[in-house]
Formats: structure tokens, C-alpha cells, sequence
């Protein structure tokens, strides 16, 4: 996120690799073989849904917080936060 929104160099030895979509459970249930496994990933896809979706709701009362009480910049606003 640094090198992509901000320019900041990566640290030495370090080389940039783009992932074309984060593996999230439900993308890749279907193609685990081992039926243990593929059971763990149901079992914990439920859950990983209402995170995301709480971290989703939590991100937002916090900006609109941070909004409200003049913790953004003008540009910040701008762009999305």
C-alpha cells in the first residue's frame, strides 16, 4: 500500500509482487482437496463473513468520527477516507 498510494521504496532485498485477488475462504473452498480442510473452510466462512463485515462498520464510524472532529485532511476527504 505504501509503494502503490504513497511511492515509498520497498526496503532492500525486498521485490514488488502483485496478488491478483486475496484467496478469501469462500474463493477457495471449492478448490481444496482434503476433505478436512475443505470442512474447516466451511465452518469458519460464516464467521469470517460477520468480520468483515463488523471491520467494515467499525472503519466507517471511525472515519466519520475522525471527520467530525477535524482529524482528516481536506485532501483525505477528497480521496475516499
Amino acid at each position: 500500500m505504501e509503494l502503490e498510494e504513497l511511492g515509498t521504496p520497498l526496503p532492500a532485498g525486498m521485490k514488488e509482487a502483485k496478488v491478483k485477488s486475496f484467496p478469501t475462504p469462500g474463493s477457495v473452498i471449492d478448490k481444496v482437496i482434503d476433505p478436512q480442510r475443505k470442512q474447516m473452510l466451511k465452518r469458519l466462512y460464516p464467521e469470517y463473513k460477520r468480520l468483515c463485515a463488523l471491520r467494515s462498520r467499525f472503519r466507517a464510524i471511525v472515519d466519520r468520527e475522525d471527520r467530525l472532529l477535524g482529524k482528516v485532511s481536506p485532501e483525505e476527504v477528497a480521496y475516499g477516507r
